[in-house]
């Protein structure tokens, strides 16, 4: 329901920033295979940023990618601790880089403001448990916890004093 939300309030503050606009996205069967590449692309993108957001980014020993094929999932992981905010800001990295910039995109480009608006909606769907993580930290640890992902489970402590 969140992803629903965000692609909703996507839509309706691309209406408000251009409101004579009207963007489609057609797709025809023989470029079926375009738009699998282009929803590959958009998901290694958004699970890229969040290990961007990761501490000493993509040079650290700690990040781990991987693709779960068994589930279809691609994945940004975090081996070790991370404090509370570091932890929020990956989690909203991509939504906001992917989803709102779409909407700078589209007024940037009016031509394919049907393409950026179609990458933002689809990246505010995927961002679900993204966006739904960010109100469980929010409302649940304190600030300057630590929080550590193991698996599907997340654990946290309160910081140093």
């Amino acid at each position: 329901p969140l992803g629903v939300l965000a692609a909703f309030g996507l839509l309706l503050m691309g209406t408000a920033l251009a409101p004579g606009e009207r963007a489609e996205v057609t797709v025809e069967a023989d470029r079926l295979a375009h738009v699998l590449v282009f929803f590959v692309l958009l998901i290694s993108l958004h699970e890229l940023l969040h290990a961007v957001s990761f501490p000493e980014s993509l040079s650290s020993r700690n990040v781990v990618l991987g693709i779960w094929p068994r589930a279809l999932l691609f994945y940004a992981h975090y081996v070790g601790e991370l404090s509370r905010e570091r932890f929020l800001l990956s989690l909203i990295c991509p939504f906001a880089a992917i989803s709102i910039g779409s909407l700078l995109l589209a007024l940037i480009d009016p031509a394919r403001s049907g393409l950026w608006m179609f990458a933002g909606v689809l990246n505010a769907l995927s961002s679900s448990v993204d966006l739904l993580g960010v109100l469980l930290v929010i409302a649940q640890l304190p600030r300057g916890a630590r929080v550590r992902n193991q698996g599907r489970f997340t654990y946290w402590r309160p910081g140093a004093a």
